[in-house]
């Protein structure tokens, strides 16, 4: 997607969205193109190094909040923050 794109999709301001892009892309992470149909923009696409990490970082926050959960809340409670997760997402979901 063009970078303006997602500043405005991420609520980012274009500056700091700039800087956020030229460290990923320096690890290796996203690569910059062209936009195929404005010349004045560029498109920005996760690889495959990206893709990984995300899918690591993922996992492993998963992983910390599954042993939270397990650890510190009753299976009610835990029930009770995974209902409250699912109407958070539906807010966060309508307002996209």
């Amino acid at each position: 997607m063009p970078a303006v794109e997602l500043a405005r999709n991420e609520r980012l301001k274009p500056q700091s969205l700039t800087r956020l892009i030229a460290a990923l892309s320096a690890d290796g992470l996203i690569a910059r193109r062209p936009h195929s149909t404005d010349g004045r923009a560029w498109s920005i696409e996760i690889t495959k190094a990206g893709r990984g990490a995300l899918l690591h970082t993922v996992a492993a926050e998963r992983a910390w909040l599954a042993g939270e959960m397990a650890s510190k809340l009753s299976k009610r409670e835990q029930r009770q923050l995974v209902n409250a997760a699912l109407l958070m997402l539906k807010l966060a979901i309508e307002d996209a």
